[in-house]
């Protein structure tokens, strides 16, 4: 059975010695180029997926410290103060490319400072660097929608970011509040990294 690309490839008409090269060649090659350009996309290893993480927080303790929790319910953690710091571990697949981290959820009212990190954490000696940073302070929506890519000071560092190395790194999210008001509403339904599979 003749696939589309076997139809367009076959359309393409065969050149001959003293014979002008119309629009229709240039025409059929480009269609043919098109239709193999989307089956390539469409590979294994070469579309982007995504996962998506329920923000399961758990509690950080610094010197013995324990920081003000996230409310927890079943798939929502919400401000339960004026304050709240947690972290919760990601597993995303080794030699995949990091594209960006979304976070769904709602707020309003005043909000000194709010982040949602992506992190990752060297398993030698645990050092955290950031990857993906972004700021909720600002946002308003029910609900909100919010992108952030990876970012590093060079393309290089940029590049070794977005690659999972699981031998050498593990990965997690981070979110902290700061300042909310009383009246103010912060609530995560969802953190999503977007990568492109090896």
């Amino acid at each position: 059975m003749a696939t589309n690309l076997d139809k367009l490839i076959a359309a393409i008409p065969t050149a001959e010695n003293g014979q002008v090269i119309s629009r229709e060649y240039h025409n059929s090659i480009r269609d043919a180029l098109v239709e193999i350009n989307k089956l390539i996309s469409a590979a294994p290893g070469a579309a982007d997926t995504s996962m998506t993480f329920a923000p399961n927080f758990l509690p950080i303790i610094d010197a013995g410290v324990r920081s003000p929790e996230w409310s927890l319910s079943i798939g929502i953690a919400s401000k339960p103060g004026p304050a709240a710091r947690g972290w919760f571990p990601v597993q995303l697949p080794d030699g995949g490319s990091i594209k960006s981290m979304t976070v769904t959820g709602q707020r309003s009212g005043t909000v000194l400072s709010c982040q949602v990190r992506l992190v990752r954490q060297t398993i030698a000696d645990a050092t955290a660097a950031p990857m993906i940073i972004i700021s909720l302070k600002n946002v308003a929506g029910q609900p909100f929608k919010v992108t952030g890519e990876v970012s590093g000071a060079s393309l290089p560092i940029i590049q070794d970011f977005q690659t999972v190395n699981n031998d050498k790194y593990q990965y997690f999210v981070v979110a902290e509040l700061q300042g909310a008001a009383t009246d103010a509403v912060v609530d995560l339904y969802a953190i999503q990294v977007a990568f492109a599979t090896p």
